[in-house]
């Protein structure tokens, strides 16, 4: 893992939270008035972005654009390259593109 990406992910525990490096620049603030919808997926068993993640995302959002869906049992990397990623996570993003396509 390249040590610049170590520097950015160590910004997470920052008071500010989770920033671009070198800049610094915390991302939250940036979220605030933005009127794109945001789809937070996380997993259960996810130990590196909890579901508990998704409250500090959603305090920097409103919270009528905010969308989450957690699935069981489902860690970091599984959520994307798990072997029932086609059929367990892919599926709900889809459909989430396409009821923010109807509105």
């Amino acid at each position: 893992v390249p040590p610049q990406v170590l520097l950015q992910l160590a910004t997470l525990f920052d008071p500010e939270g989770f920033s671009s490096w070198p800049e610094r620049r915390p991302y939250g603030p940036g979220l605030r008035g933005s009127e794109t919808p945001i789809h937070a997926v996380f997993g259960t068993a996810d130990q590196q972005c909890p579901p508990l993640a998704g409250q500090a995302l959603r305090a920097w959002t409103d919270a009528s654009r905010f969308y989450e869906t957690v699935i069981e049992g489902y860690g970091h990397f599984d959520l994307l390259l798990g072997e029932e990623a086609g059929r367990e996570t892919f599926p709900r993003i889809r459909q989430w593109i396409l009821d923010r396509d109807r509105e």
